[in-house]
């Protein structure tokens, strides 16, 4: 491709001649040197964990790290104040987005926007740029967090690969010890929270709930996801930041579903009407689906590498206590840490869809192939046509397809 490399400790330089052919062994032995390092240093913060030692970057909202002990928490008496009052209020009954919107009415910063003020370098990965304020998932992750009762809770997540991402655990395997650090609140304040949380928690039906545009529409200005709502029969939507915390965090981004279908039903017609061949266009409008396939294969070579590398590490791990190179107590944690991986791994191999649709048997597809335009959007319609649908003041829509890169092509080809 024409790009210089220079690899300095190898004497490297490629525009000064052609390089050793030995050098692409070296990079395979000094990957599997960084595997090797990077498997010590997850084994050493697991051993860290189980001790009870905070081995995070940041910690909880409500604690610093404490500078003279290494791994140990201390409360931070202003944001602990803070906490304390979260658990209170929802003790006495009040939900937690009317806890969100108190907060943000009192102008008290929110977690991330606090560390920020104080000086840290955080980046909630989650967040939303435009996000500064209370929402309802901070105040119920912090409801549910265990750190407040004085107890050290870590491997919330895990990653298979030394390059893969992070994949969450189930609760029954986190890294959980009693008694690590101050307490913010007593047990009984939080038992009582939990049994109001419990109660007030309902379990929706996904499958029958589903909406049309369920995932796609985002509000223009703040981003938030659009929420549906359901009045004299009809559905409307608005900015969900504007619906849970007030117009002092956003505006309404009001529109009917019935006039949002009209329009992105005449759109999506006036694109494929531009387009002179129809077959290419469905395969270009199909092409994410294939190419989540694709990607769904990979992660299952991955994964399944990830499984044997874990098998081979507990097999290991016998031979040497076996050998009497280990104590059984230290293998039998090391067995128990296996184990858990081992299962993470072949749950998320199960979960795997391993079927592949042929895209063009989709029923729109087949509708748009035979009539040459669309007569009615559907859920499956606008899941492999559609990738974002932005919502702004005025009724102003943006509407981002899937199949843009492949559609400009057909356009310059296209007679019209």
């Amino acid at each position: 491709h024409g790009v210089r490399f220079i690899a300095v400790n190898d004497g490297v330089d490629s525009e000064k001649g052609p390089y050793d052919m030995l050098l692409p062994l070296k990079n395979v032995f000094n990957t599997q040197y960084a595997k090797d390092i990077s498997e010590k240093v997850r084994s050493s913060f697991s051993v860290k964990q189980r001790r009870g030692e905070f081995v995070g970057a940041f910690a909880s909202y409500g604690y610093l790290k404490d500078p003279d002990t290494h791994g140990h928490l201390m409360v931070d008496p202003v944001a602990a104040a803070v906490v304390h009052r979260i658990f209170r209020l929802a003790a006495s009954g009040m939900g937690q987005v009317r806890i969100a919107i108190t907060l943000n009415g009192e102008k008290i910063p929110c977690p991330s926007e606090y560390k920020r003020l104080m000086g840290e370098k955080y980046r909630n990965c989650n967040q939303l740029e435009s996000t500064r304020y209370w929402t309802y998932a901070t105040i119920h992750r912090i409801l549910r967090n265990e750190m407040y009762l004085g107890n050290m809770v870590q491997r919330r997540s895990v990653r298979p690969t030394m390059h893969g991402k992070a994949k969450a655990l189930p609760p029954e395997q986190w890294a959980m010890v009693e008694g690590t650090h101050d307490a913010i609140v007593s047990r009984e304040l939080w038992d009582t929270v939990q049994a109001q949380i419990t109660k007030h928690a309902r379990a929706p039906d996904f499958e029958q709930n589903v909406g049309l545009f369920a995932g796609f529409l985002k509000c223009g200005d703040c981003g938030r996801a659009m929420v549906k709502t359901r009045r004299g029969g009809a559905i409307h939507y608005t900015c969900g930041s504007y619906r849970r915390y007030g117009a002092g965090i956003c505006t309404k981004h009001y529109i009917p579903q019935a006039e949002l279908e009209k329009i992105i039903l005449s759109d999506l017609n006036r694109v494929i009407g531009a387009v002179s061949d129809l077959r290419r266009l469905a395969e270009e409008s199909c092409i994410q689906e294939m190419l989540l396939s694709k990607n769904r294969a990979g992660e299952e070579r991955r994964l399944q590498a990830a499984l044997e590398r874990v098998q081979r590490l507990k097999q290991g791990s016998y031979e040497d206590y076996r050998d009497k190179l280990l104590s059984r107590e230290e293998y039998l944690r090391y067995k128990a840490d296996y184990d858990g991986q081992e299962q993470t791994l072949v749950q998320q191999l199960n979960q795997l869809d391993k079927e592949q649709e042929n895209p063009l048997e989709q029923p729109w597809v087949e509708e748009l192939l035979r009539r040459g335009r669309l007569t009615e959007l559907d859920r499956a319609t606008v899941a492999q046509t559609i990738r974002e649908i932005r919502i702004f003041e005025e009724k102003k829509i943006e509407i981002t397809y899937l199949f843009s890169d492949g559609l400009r092509t057909l356009l310059e080809e296209s007679p019209e």
